[in-house]
């Protein structure tokens, strides 16, 4: 579990072999995404109680824009 201070965003990067769900528990988070073998990015807005999954290889950024602190769950595998 984690939390992701207001107005903070992670870089945006990748995980070449894990498979990563991020369960929002409180806050707004907006997850930036770029799927393998394309050119173009897109944001998923998640709400309490949503789950976003990012495959392996999948460009992605964690971002709080909002004035509240989000709380997080990550399940990853392997």
């Amino acid at each position: 579990m984690g939390k992701i201070e207001a107005g903070v965003h992670s870089w945006i990067h990748r995980h070449p072999v894990v498979t990563q769900v991020t369960f929002l528990i409180a806050g707004q988070l907006t997850i930036r995404m770029q799927e393998p073998n394309t050119d173009t990015f897109y944001d998923v807005e998640v709400h309490p109680g949503e789950a976003v999954l990012c495959q392996p290889d999948t460009l992605f950024q964690l971002r709080n824009d909002s004035e509240q602190v989000a709380t997080v769950l990550y399940l990853v595998s392997p």
